[in-house]
C-alpha cells in the first residue's frame, strides 16, 4: 500500500503526463524508435575535421542514413559536434551532438525536435560495446523505476564513414531524445541556471528516488547543485523542480576501466557506493526503499533479458544489484560533508 501511495504522489504531481499534447506531430526520434533495435545508423562525415574540432563547439556537416524498411533508406543532411568534458578528452571517439535541419523536419511532417545527444564508444572493440550496452541498461533501469519522468534512449549500431578516405569505423552508441520532448511530457522547462536549490524546492519523491537510484547504480559523478550530469526541470504549474539523471559511465554498473573514483568523497573505486545527500534521513527514504524493493525482480529481469549484454556482464551486474539490496537492509554509506545543499 505504501508503494502504491508513493507512486501515486509522483503521478499526481506530473499530472499524468500533463505536457503531452495528443495528436502532436511525431519527432524523428519517434521514427527511429519504431525501428528494430539496435537501430542501424551510418554517419558519413570528414572524420579528421570532426577530430580537429574535438575541443570546440563548431559543427561539422555530415549525412545520416538509416533503413526505414526493405529497400527504403532515409538520408539526412545533419551537423555534428563534440560535446561533454571527460569523455570528450579521453575517448577514442568523442561524444556527439546531432543536429537535424528544422526546415527539412517540417517538410517531412516531423516536429521541431532537432538536437540529440549521441553517446559514442569510448574504447574500441568488444569492451567498448559492453560499456555502451551497460550504460544503455542504466537508462532503461531508471525508466523502469521512474516511468513518468526519464530520458528516452535508443541503442544503436553505428558505422562511421570518412567522406575523404572511405575509412570505416564501427561502434555502438546511445541516442538520447531532445530535451524538448521531456519538457512536453513533464509540463515544464529545463532550467540551466537553477544552481544550489534547497531541498524544499524539489518534488520530494523525485528527489529521494534520484538520490537512491544513483546509490543503486554506484554513481557519484553527478551533482544537482551544479547540475552536473542531471537535468533540472521546473513545473510551469507549481514551480517545483525535478531531476532527471544522465551520463552513467562512471557508475559501478558500467564499471569502465577509464572511470576514476571520487577520492575527495573517500571513494576507493567506482563500485564503492556513497549516498550523496546528508539531509535526507533514513526515515524519509523508507517509501523510496520500499518502491525499489518492489521493483527488484523487474530490474533483475531487465538485466537477464538484455540480449546484447554478455553473460559475464549480466552475472556481474546482478551481483552488484544484489549488494545494493543488502545495503538497504544494513544501512547506507553516506558522504561526510554536504555537497549539494
Amino acid at each position: 500500500m505504501r508503494v502504491m501511495i508513493y507512486m501515486l504522489g509522483i503521478l499526481i504531481f506530473l499530472g499524468l503526463a500533463e505536457g503531452v499534447a495528443y495528436g502532436q506531430k511525431k519527432s524523428i526520434f519517434d521514427r527511429l524508435q519504431a525501428l528494430e533495435a539496435p537501430v542501424e545508423l551510418e554517419i558519413k562525415a570528414d572524420l579528421a575535421a570532426l577530430e580537429d574540432q574535438r575541443n570546440t563547439n563548431e559543427y561539422v556537416p555530415a549525412v545520416l542514413s538509416f533503413q526505414l524498411e526493405k529497400k527504403v533508406t532515409a538520408h539526412w543532411n545533419i551537423e555534428l559536434r563534440s560535446r561533454g568534458k571527460y569523455r570528450r578528452r579521453i575517448c577514442v571517439f568523442p561524444p556527439l551532438k546531432v543536429k537535424f535541419p528544422k526546415a527539412e523536419l517540417k517538410a517531412q511532417g516531423y516536429n521541431s525536435d532537432n538536437e540529440f545527444k549521441l553517446v559514442t564508444h569510448c574504447v574500441d572493440g568488444e569492451v567498448g560495446k559492453e560499456y555502451i550496452v551497460r550504460e544503455y541498461l542504466v537508462y532503461k533501469l531508471f525508466e523502469q523505476v521512474s516511468p513518468e519522468l526519464h530520458l528516452k534512449v535508443l541503442l544503436a549500431r553505428i558505422r562511421y564513414l570518412d567522406e575523404r578516405t572511405e575509412q570505416r569505423v564501427n561502434g555502438w552508441g546511445i541516442l538520447v531524445e531532445d530535451e524538448k520532448a521531456l519538457e512536453r511530457r513533464f509540463g515544464g522547462k529545463v532550467c540551466d541556471s537553477c544552481f544550489a536549490l534547497q531541498p524544499a524546492a524539489y518534488v520530494a519523491d523525485n528527489l529521494r528516488l534520484v538520490y537512491l537510484f544513483q546509490y543503486l547504480i554506484g554513481n557519484t559523478d553527478w551533482n544537482p547543485n551544479s547540475m552536473h550530469n542531471v537535468l533540472l526541470l521546473r513545473s510551469k504549474e507549481t514551480g517545483k523542480a525535478v531531476l532527471v539523471p544522465y551520463d552513467f559511465d562512471f557508475s559501478g554498473v558500467v564499471n569502465a576501466t577509464y572511470a576514476v573514483p571520487n577520492v575527495s568523497l573517500g571513494q576507493r573505486n567506482v563500485r564503492d557506493r556513497l549516498f550523496m545527500s546528508t539531509l535526507i534521513s533514513d526515515r524519509e527514504l523508507e517509501p523510496t526503499k520500499e518502491w525499489l524493493r518492489a521493483r527488484r525482480s523487474e530490474l533483475e529481469e531487465m538485466v537477464r533479458s538484455l540480449k546484447w549484454l554478455s553473460a559475464t556482464s549480466k552475472t556481474d551486474i546482478l551481483d552488484y544489484l544484489e549488494s545494493f539490496y543488502t545495503a538497504l537492509d544494513g544501512g547506507l554509506r553516506r558522504v561526510s560533508v554536504p555537497k549539494e545543499e
